[in-house]
């Protein structure tokens, strides 16, 4: 017995990262945050860093924040020198990873019909705000900027959205 199906399979990247703009939590913020947007800074040795309320994070500092764009690349030597390549460096480098319009040429070239899309920047705070209502009012600015990445391809860019565990019902 054989069955057929009318059926197209869909091709979906289901693990693929977007380069957060480094200036998204100053602006996307609501204004009574703005003073403790995350950010990034440079340290006394003129290496870059994430600050997180006030204090820098705790996961990839010391001049290393361009690694995030560092998938796919074949010049990484450049990548792994501290400070030698700053995040809006890297960030302006990696076009599929900062625009939305070269991801859907990336998709297409791959055969890819749409792509699940996690933070970069934003997987690197969470440990280091204890303040859940600041926690969630960081997750709220991720948010709605990923939202407005996608807008205009939201059928093949699908955004993960980012949630504070601190307080569950925030």
């Amino acid at each position: 017995h054989q069955v057929r199906c009318n059926m197209t399979t869909k091709i979906i990247d289901a693990d693929s990262h977007v380069l957060e703009p480094s200036d998204l939590w100053v602006k996307y913020l609501e204004p009574e945050f703005r003073d403790r947007a995350m950010q990034v800074k440079r340290d006394e040795k003129g290496l870059e860093y994430l600050e997180v309320d006030g204090k820098p994070a705790t996961g990839v500092r010391g001049g290393m924040l361009s690694n995030l764009s560092g998938a796919g690349r074949s010049d990484l030597a450049e990548f792994l020198s501290p400070g030698a390549v700053t995040y809006d460096q890297a960030r302006s480098m990696a076009g599929p990873g900062s625009d939305a319009d070269e991801r859907i040429i990336l998709l297409d070239q791959e055969g890819s019909d749409a792509t699940i899309l996690y933070p970069s920047l934003g997987l690197d705070w969470p440990q280091d705000c204890n303040d859940p209502v600041l926690s969630t009012a960081y997750s709220r600015a991720y948010n709605n900027w990923v939202l407005d990445f996608c807008s205009d391809h939201c059928n093949r860019l699908i955004p993960v959205a980012q949630v504070s565990l601190l307080d569950v019902s925030e």
